[in-house]
């Protein structure tokens, strides 16, 4: 397997799973859980950690099922650095981009 000695498995609950062995940097995340508290956790926990420049694709953003998730996504990002754009796939997408 290509990928074995760099990819690392957190077997639970997000973002509970990472507590012990969070990642120092992440260039490109991509959150489907299905649920908008764990989505929101999953945020909070983890774009601390995205580096400028980088990406979180959000899967279950723009279908009617998840509008509660839209809600939480949205007001998550209103005062953050960056751009979130809607996807014609019902995702969305996050730029990070902080000043320098």
């Amino acid at each position: 397997m290509e990928f074995k000695d760099i990819i690392k498995y957190h077997i639970g609950f997000v973002p509970d799973t990472f507590i012990d062995s969070p990642p120092d940097k992440i260039m490109f995340l991509h959150i489907d859980l299905n649920s908008s508290q764990p989505t929101l956790a999953a945020l909070e926990f983890f774009l601390p950690r995205l580096v400028n420049d980088g990406i979180i694709l959000l899967d279950d953003y723009g279908f009617f099922d998840y509008a509660e998730t839209k809600k939480l996504v949205d007001l998550f990002f209103r005062d953050k650095p960056g751009v979130l754009q809607k996807l014609p796939t019902g995702q969305a997408i996050y730029y990070h981009r902080i000043k320098i």
